[in-house]
Order: structure tokens, then sequence, then C-alpha cells
């Protein structure tokens, strides 16, 4: 089964929002969210923002969903808050798969990491190959759907797709997820 990861957890045209979370938990979606920190704390923002919505407001649904989480951590400085409120909300203690995710724009080399999240910006790289070394050393590999690095249309990216899938990842994070989950079903 393939993770279908909901990018930003973007839902009716707003990123980052606890209406997107929920929308994400209705359909079994993982959870990608942006966070940065101020002097508010936490907070949900792919881009820096006085007006975002606070981590700490969204932890009790991450808490009661089952659904996959992904945190991309903008400012490096926030990491010890972050974790303190995933520990405060039993986030982590819920988790059967929290590990820190390598970010791989090129084929990876030695790395311990065991989540990898992939994309093909800096260079093609991906293929059977590869990714079965990489599965075989129990790597846990997702990957970054066309759209989110480059202006694709909806067939290019259910093409693009179709290729991540067949190459095996593990789960894919997109703007689209109910057509990626169509996609899945036939």
């Amino acid at each position: 089964m393939i993770d279908i990861f909901s990018h930003r957890v973007l839902f009716n045209g707003i990123e980052n929002s606890k209406d997107g979370i929920l929308n994400a938990i209705q359909f079994n979606f993982g959870l990608e969210l942006d966070l940065r920190c101020d002097s508010r704390g936490i907070y949900l923002s792919h881009d820096p923002s006085n007006s975002a919505e606070l981590f700490s407001d969204i932890c009790s649904l991450l808490n009661n969903s089952k659904s996959p989480i992904a945190l991309h951590i903008k400012d490096l400085k926030c990491t010890e808050k972050i974790v303190s409120l995933l520990h405060e909300y039993y986030i982590l203690e819920r988790s059967t798969k929290f590990d820190v995710a390598f970010y791989a724009n090129s084929k990876p080399q030695k790395n311990t990491a065991k989540i990898f999240w992939c994309d093909e910006v800096k260079e093609k790289w991906y293929s059977n190959q590869i990714l079965e070394e990489l599965h075989n050393q129990g790597k846990t590999l997702y990957a970054v759907s066309r759209e989110l690095v480059i202006s694709s249309s909806l067939s290019e990216i259910i093409n693009d797709w179709t290729r991540l899938i067949e190459l095996g990842f593990d789960g894919i994070c997109t703007n689209f997820p109910t057509q990626l989950n169509e996609l899945l079903k036939n």
C-alpha cells in the first residue's frame, strides 16, 4: 500500500490549516506540514507569517489521527520546541514510524537515515535498481510529486505517479491526493 501525503494539507485553497488536516485525516491521507517559529511559538506555514495557526492548537488532532505525519521544519532553531510539543501531546509515543527523514535530491550515498524524502530536482536518479537497493537496506522511500517542483499538467502528473508507483516508492506527497487515490484504486 502506498502512503499518500497531502502536501501542506492543502484544502480548498488553504494550506497548513486545521480544515486541511481534518480533510486529510478523513480520507486517510498523510499529513505534510510546514513548521516555523516566532515569538508566538511554533506555527504552521511554508513562509513566514503573522496569521498562521499555532502548532499547539492542532496537536490534539494529530494525536488522535492514524494518518502518517511528515513535519517539514523550516526553522531548525524550532526543533527542540517542536519535539517538546510532540511529547507533550503524546504524538511521538503513538507513532510507530517516527524518524528524521533525509532529503534526497540525488542518489543517496552511505546514509544511515531510515526514511528518505526524494525528488529529482537536482538530477534524474530514480531507477528500479537504486530503489531496490535502498529498500534492501531497510529504507522507506517517499517521492515528491512532479507538480511540487515544476509546473505540470494533470496528465503529466498522472504519468509521473504511474512511474513512481512502478518504481516501488512507499509513498507520494502531492497537491492532488484525491486524484492519486483514484489512480491507485484503478
